[in-house]
């Protein structure tokens, strides 16, 4: 019979200790060489929260390619985690971006679609004469009846902007009519 602690490393053969030699929960964290564990020794969903301490993990122990949506905790990238222009249209969802989320005088002329500002868009008497481009609004843009005595410039109307036929005895001012402006 063999002594309590009689054997040791050289008395056994290597690779004589096989799994069922070795008692259930002997193997700590001090018995593992650094390193020795890879993925192959790890069964799928192992590597739980409650198993990774603060600060442990390095990037050389993250295969590539291997952190998908399922591993990432609720709102755990943030700012600081993305790359500059990273964020592209496609990134963006539908009907995400509110006029809070504009800095103040972000959309300029260069931004509208052509065709997308409509009457409901524009305020009471926002548009002034230096805001148009000379000969840019034209026909289509206007709604019928909507140029009033106090859009016209004065003095804009000449002979030739008036119908034939258009000025009619109530158009005339009491007395307006005098010896000069008679034919012959």
């Amino acid at each position: 019979h063999l002594e309590e602690e009689a054997v040791s490393a050289i008395h056994l053969q290597n690779g004589s200790v096989t799994s069922g030699k070795l008692a259930d929960g002997s193997i700590n964290g001090s018995k593992l060489l650094e390193g020795a564990v890879s993925a192959i020794h790890m069964a799928d969903g192992s590597v739980q929260s409650c198993h990774i301490q603060e600060g442990a993990i390095f990037a050389d122990h993250i295969q590539e390619r291997s952190i998908g949506t399922v591993h990432l905790e609720e709102e755990s990238v943030s700012a600081i985690h993305l790359q500059n222009g990273s964020v592209t249209s496609a990134k963006l969802a539908d009907g995400s971006m509110s006029g809070s989320k504009l800095l103040e005088d972000a959309v300029s002329e260069v931004h509208i679609a052509n065709g997308s500002v409509q009457s409901r868009h524009i305020q009471e008497r926002a548009i002034h004469a230096d805001h148009i481009q000379e000969r840019s609004i034209g026909i289509s843009h206007l709604k019928a009846e909507s140029v009033s005595a106090i859009h016209l410039h004065n003095g804009s109307i000449t002979s030739a902007k008036l119908a034939d036929g258009s000025v009619n005895g109530s158009k005339l001012l009491e007395g307006a009519v005098s010896a000069i402006h008679m034919a012959d």
